[in-house]
C-alpha cells in the first residue's frame, strides 16, 4: 500500500542524494536512476529540501511503521496517519 510506495520513493531519494554527494550532478543522477522526465522537477525540488540524514531517518521511520503494522496490534490507519504527519513535519522544517 501507501507505505510501500513511500518507501520506494524515499529509497530513490536516498540513492540520488548519495550520487550527488559523490560528485555527480543532479541531472546526471536523475538520468542514472531512470527518473521519468515528468517527475524530474519534483525530484530536483525534493533533493534540495531533503538532506541525506533526514532521508535516512525517514526511511528508518518507514521501516518501523511497516514492522508495527505486521504485528497487527495497532490500527493501520493510525500508523499511516502518524507517519505521514511526521514526514510532512520533517519536510516543513527542511523548507
Amino acid at each position: 500500500g501507501i507505505l510501500r510506495i513511500l518507501s520506494i520513493h524515499f529509497q530513490k531519494l536516498v540513492s540520488l542524494q548519495l550520487l550527488v554527494a559523490e560528485g555527480m550532478g543532479v541531472e546526471q543522477a536523475l538520468e542514472k536512476q531512470r527518473i521519468f522526465f515528468k517527475q524530474k522537477p519534483l525530484f530536483t525540488q525534493q533533493l534540495r529540501r531533503w538532506t541525506l540524514p533526514v532521508l535516512q531517518r525517514a526511511n528508518y521511520a518507514l521501516l518501523e511503521c511497516e514492522a508495527l503494522l505486521k504485528t497487527g496490534t495497532v490500527p493501520d490507519t493510525l500508523v499511516c496517519e502518524e507517519l505521514l504527519f511526521r514526514l510532512s513535519r520533517s519536510a516543513a522544517r527542511a523548507a
